[in-house]
């Protein structure tokens, strides 16, 4: 198959970083865009990304919105319910 050239081809091939791309979401228009899955974050955190997203969209894959996480085999994981954790007014 043969490549067309046009004008565009720099613009097009050219790939961003996609923290870069999250990085000016936030700050260019207060879009967040954030993995439960970001090594960055703490239990707290993922869990409330994951109370927030279940929230406004829904739990994932039909779950009922609890979640396991665990980072090493020598860390246990933590356990978390959400509906336990927003009865308990600690959620949204």
């Amino acid at each position: 198959m043969t490549h067309v050239r046009t004008s565009l081809d720099r613009v097009l091939t050219a790939r961003r970083d996609p923290d870069k791309v999250k990085r000016d979401g936030w700050h260019e228009v207060g879009v967040l865009a954030v993995s439960v899955d970001d090594g960055r974050l703490d239990a707290f955190e993922r869990q409330f990304l994951i109370n927030l997203g279940n929230r406004l969209y829904g739990p994932r894959n039909g779950g009922d919105g609890a979640v396991v996480t665990g980072t090493s085999a020598d860390t246990p994981p933590a356990t978390f319910d959400a509906k336990r954790l927003n009865a308990s007014g600690g959620g949204l």
